[in-house]
C-alpha cells in the first residue's frame, strides 16, 4: 500500500524512528555500525523484489554474485510461471536485454538455484532455532540453557546431515562441532535476520517453506521482520553476552555476532518521492546524530 497523504509519515520512516531509540539504548558505544548495509523496498508494487533481496541476503551474505543470481532465478520463475509465453507483457519483457537473458535460462538451471537457496535458508534457521532456544530458556543469561546443549541437540535431530550420536565421546564432539562450523558459523553475518524470519514463520505455523509465497507476500511480513531484524542485530550482544571459559583459559563462551561484522538490511527511503514528508525525512538524521 502506497503512501499518499505527505503529512502521514512513510512506513519506512516509521521504522527508522523506531529504530533510533533501540540504537540509543544498544551497549555499542551509542554507533550505529555494520559490516555492509542493504536497502530494500518495504511497501507498494516493489515489496516482492525487497523480500527477494532480504531472502538472498540470508542465504548468501557472503558473495554478491550469487544473491544477484537468486534473486534474478526467483523473478524469472514468477514470470515464467504467472504469463504466457506469447503474452504482451513477455513479449515487453523480452525486449529488455537484462529480462531476456533471465528467460533464456534453462527452468532446470532456474531451480537448481532456487533449490540451493532454500537448502541454504533451511540451515539459517537451524542456527536461529539453537539461539532462540537459548533465549527463551530464561531470562537471565547465567542461567540459560548452555548454547552446546542445544546445539548437540539440534545436530542430532538431523540424521541425514549429521550421523547419530555413538557410543564415544570423541563422535559426540566432533559431531557438535561440525554443526558449529557448517550452520552457525556461516550464518553469523546474518543471525539476525535469520532469528526474526524464523520467529514469524513459527507463529504462522508455517510447515513448508515456500520462496515463491515469501516473495508474493513481502509486503505483509518485511516491514515488521527488518524492524525486528535490526533490533535483533544492535542488542545481540546484550541477550548473548560474551563471557571466559572455565574449561579453556583464554577462550571465551557463546555465540557471537559483533554489529561491525553483520549485515544490516534496512528500508530504502526514495527520497525523490514528495509524499514522504521532508520534515519526517530530516528527522531522522536529527535522531540518528543524537545517537552516535
Amino acid at each position: 500500500m502506497t503512501n499518499s497523504d505527505p503529512s502521514e509519515p512513510h512506513d519506512g520512516l516509521e521504522i527508522y524512528k523506531k529504530l533510533a531509540r533501540t540504537y540509543k539504548i544498544a551497549a555499542i558505544d551509542r554507533k550505529i555500525t555494520f559490516k555492509e548495509a542493504v536497502f530494500v523496498p518495504i511497501a507498494g508494487e516493489y515489496a516482492s523484489v525487497g523480500a527477494a533481496i532480504f531472502l538472498a541476503v540470508l542465504c548468501y551474505p557472503e558473495s554478491l554474485d550469487k544473491r544477484i543470481g537468486f534473486v534474478n532465478a526467483i523473478s524469472c520463475a514468477f514470470i515464467k510461471q504467472t504469463t504466457k509465453p506469447r503474452s504482451p507483457l513477455r513479449k515487453e519483457l523480452r525486449d529488455i536485454p537484462s529480462f531476456r537473458e533471465m528467460l533464456d535460462t534453462p527452468n532446470k538451471r532456474i531451480f537448481q538455484t532456487l533449490n540451493a537457496g532454500l537448502k541454504r535458508l533451511h540451515r539459517r534457521f537451524r542456527a536461529a532455532w539453537v539461539l532462540l532456544q537459548k533465549l527463551t530458556s530464561s531470562d537471565d543469561p547465567d542461567t540459560q540453557v548452555s548454547l552446546r546443549h542445544i546445539i548437540s541437540v539440534a545436530a542430532i535431530q538431523n540424521t541425514r546431515a549429521y550421523p547419530a550420536f555413538g557410543s564415544s565421546k570423541d563422535d559426540e564432539e566432533q559431531i557438535i562441532d561440525s554443526f558449529r562450523q557448517r550452520i552457525m558459523n556461516p550464518s553469523r553475518p546474518v543471525i539476525h535476520l535469520a532469528m526474526a524470519l524464523y520467529s514469524f514463520i513459527a507463529v504462522e505455523k508455517l510447515d513448508k517453506i515456500s520462496l515463491f509465497n515469501l516473495v508474493h507476500t513481502g509486503q505483509d511480513w518485511l516491514p515488521t521482520i527488518v524492524q525486528q531484524a535490526e533490533v535483533y542485530r544492535v542488542m545481540f550482544g546484550d541477550w548473548f553476552p560474551r563471557y571466559d571459559s572455565k574449561h579453556l583459559p583464554g577462550r571465551t563462551q557463546n555465540f557471537d555476532a559483533p554489529p561491525s561484522k553483520t549485515i544490516a538490511v534496512l528500508p530504502f527511503i526514495d527520497p525523490i518521492d514528495p509524499s514522504l514528508g521532508w520534515e519526517d525525512f530530516l528527522m531522522i538524521y536529527r535522531i540518528q546524530g543524537e545517537s552516535t
